[in-house]
């Protein structure tokens, strides 16, 4: 992630930027201690337990282990695409603290043939590890499945609002076409049991030249040059720190530009979003899938569209961070590039933490709890986002409905007509809730792309209107993702803020205002914040 470049193969992704480097022990509340600072923006994790076959050291000799709760199921480790404790743990943490993003690696348990598969030859004598009591039972004779080359992750891999990272092997010369995009033979596949679109990016874990501390293993062969050592890893937690540090470098080019505070701060949400939406197409199918989520990473085309958004100005075309009310929805038009350039949107929210249902094998229960709904409407055909089917694990995405499974939704077109006007419409499903259960507003984020330049917004009152006794409403054209204020004066010399900003998710922004009975004259202004 930030190696200086001493040895500059091993050089990191951002290696101007601070580490604070923990054991995985107590990651939960380690995590919840830095994030509630508001200090740790980004977290990597390159590490996972232990789930299905696995070999480790009994008794001094290398044994085969089944790691799964035997009383759940004889045949398969129930956690895989489970939603579990730990899942509902760290979707908890992320919505608590909406501007901190965790990265974790997918997991190494698809290697056919391996240890990290299950053995080929049965029965073979193994050991059982015991779920109450955490010891090793020794049995013999017995026959289990081998792990499978789908469905294989679980725990933090599972969560809504963490970023998963496969592998992919290193592409030489560059990304030209998703053909060139090559599963590594190691990293775990999904689905989860639910369905939603999981790992969600990939990025090259395939012998990758780091820094490496030779007490960590002593099996892997190690260069030492000026006293530093080195050495060449494989893995998807090669892949999770490549990806985590190019995200800081996305989230500075970002605080550059806009800032970081109030308004302007860059939620987990929209980093997230910019991402997927800027990833490079991988896999034999358009669209995401279960192997390499929604594609490569692609980090200059993020700084790109950063930049592209900062020409924008105030009028916020290719990035927007919005909150939905109960009830209500978010709706505006854009104009589209056409040409060879594609209208693709994305949004993405932090969800609040999912229930864990009871413990059984492939449980399709959905984790989400809001239901946002991504659609755009251009005459009378309306264009839906990307969906995967857990029954259907290798089949290509679909996008001929609702996506009811996923916080993260995707509307690609891909011969848009240019200069043609289509709406951008969020909703809702049911009623928007907290982590508590309680109604809720929920924010979200929109990242555009094949979107003209429209002329800046005349700031202008579109309708004053009497709504109740000394109760009037003010109406005003507005930018979608930008926030304002009402303000009131009874001398046009001193200005009050009146409670609370107006968050616009519509072209039109109506807030109420009131007056004291019998009063003189009372004036009202807008102030745009953002």
């Amino acid at each position: 992630m930030v190696a200086k470049g001493l040895n500059l193969p091993a050089k990191g992704m951002a290696p101007e930027a601070k580490l604070s480097a923990y054991d995985w022990n107590s990651d939960i509340s380690e995590m919840t201690t830095a994030a509630s600072t508001d200090a740790l923006r980004l977290s990597n994790h390159s590490y996972g337990t232990s789930n299905g076959w696995a070999t480790t050291v009994v008794g001094g000799a290398t044994r085969w282990v089944w790691w799964t709760d035997t009383r759940i199921s004889l045949v398969e480790d129930y956690l895989f695409g489970f939603y579990s404790e730990n899942s509902r743990d760290v979707d908890a943490l992320a919505y608590s603290a909406p501007n901190y993003l965790s990265v974790w690696s997918a997991g190494n348990e698809r290697r056919a043939n391996s240890s990290e598969n299950g053995p080929t030859v049965q029965p073979v004598d193994h050991y059982e590890m015991n779920p109450t009591t955490g010891d090793y039972t020794y049995v013999s004779g017995i026959t289990r499945p081998v792990d499978g080359q789908i469905d294989l992750l679980h725990d933090q891999g599972v969560a809504k609002n963490t970023l998963v990272v496969a592998s992919v092997e290193d592409i030489v010369g560059g990304y030209a076409s998703s053909g060139g995009v090559v599963a590594s033979l190691f990293s775990s596949f999904g689905p989860v049991d639910d369905g939603r679109i999981k790992p969600d990016l990939a990025a090259n874990g395939a012998s990758v030249n780091s820094t490496w501390n030779l007490e960590a293993n002593g099996a892997t062969p190690v260069t030492t040059i000026n006293g530093n050592r080195y050495s060449v890893i494989s893995g998807t937690s090669m892949a999770a720190p490549t990806v985590t540090a190019s995200l800081d470098l996305l989230f500075q080019h970002y605080t550059n530009l806009f800032g970081s505070t109030g308004g302007a701060a860059f939620r987990a949400a929209t980093l997230k979003a910019l991402a997927l939406h800027t990833a490079d197409e991988a896999g034999a199918t358009p669209g995401p899938d279960f192997s390499y989520g929604w594609g490569l990473m692609n980090t200059k085309s993020g700084v790109q569209l950063i930049s592209l958004h900062g020409l924008s100005g105030t009028a916020l075309r290719n990035i927007k961070q919005v909150t939905l009310n109960n009830g209500d929805y978010s709706e505006f038009d854009i104009r589209a590039m056409g040409g060879t350039t594609p209208l693709k949107v994305t949004i993405c929210w932090t969800d609040p933490a999912g229930t864990v249902q009871t413990k059984a094998v492939d449980v399709n229960i959905g984790a989400l709890v809001n239901d946002l709904d991504l659609r755009i409407n251009s005459g009378t055909s309306t264009f839906y986002p990307w969906r995967l089917s857990p029954a259907a694990p290798t089949s290509g995405a679909t996008n001929v409905g609702d996506n009811d499974r996923d916080n993260v939704e995707q509307v690609l077109i891909s011969n848009p007509v240019a200069g043609q006007l289509y709406k951008i419409n969020v909703s809702h499903k049911g009623f928007l809730k907290n982590s508590s259960g309680a109604a809720a507003p929920q924010p979200f984020s929109i990242i555009l792309s094949g979107v003209q330049a429209e002329p800046e917004v005349t700031f202008r009152c579109t309708d004053i209107s009497r709504t109740g006794p000394n109760v009037y409403g003010i109406s005003w054209t507005s930018v979608v993702g930008a926030s304002y204020q009402l303000q009131s004066s009874t001398d046009l010399t001193a200005w009050f803020d009146l409670t609370g900003d107006f968050l616009a998710t519509k072209e039109i922004t109506t807030g109420e205002v009131s007056n004291t009975a019998g009063e003189g004259k009372r004036f009202y202004r807008v102030k745009r914040l953002l």
